[in-house]
């Protein structure tokens, strides 16, 4: 009997995973359009900040958009987690814009 119960819960957690995974590809699918904006407009700046001659790094500038991004977060708990990511997609946003000058 135990054998049963224990291929009932595995078929439930499954479908209960794929159910989970299936959200989380949708997710990533948004995600990845929203980052092809964000490097869209990283780029257009970046143009800007050459015939600006401005620098590309700004970094009173990547301060404020992460205490934007912290201001943000609704789950403190994962504030670092969110601010870590949102660190990593600022500097690949800023090797962008320096590729640009090359």
């Amino acid at each position: 009997m135990m054998k049963i119960k224990a291929a009932i819960d595995k078929t439930n957690i499954s479908e209960e995973l794929l159910e989970c995974r299936k959200n989380i590809e949708e997710i990533d699918r948004k995600i990845v359009s929203l980052l092809e904006d964000r490097m869209n407009n990283s780029v257009q700046i970046g143009r800007i900040k050459m015939k600006n001659d401005t620098d590309v790094y700004d970094p009173e500038r990547e301060k404020c958009v992460l205490e934007n991004v912290k201001s943000a977060v609704t789950n403190s708990e994962y504030e670092n987690y969110i601010t870590e990511i949102i660190s990593f997609i600022i500097q690949k946003s800023r090797d962008i814009q320096e590729s640009l000058c090359e």
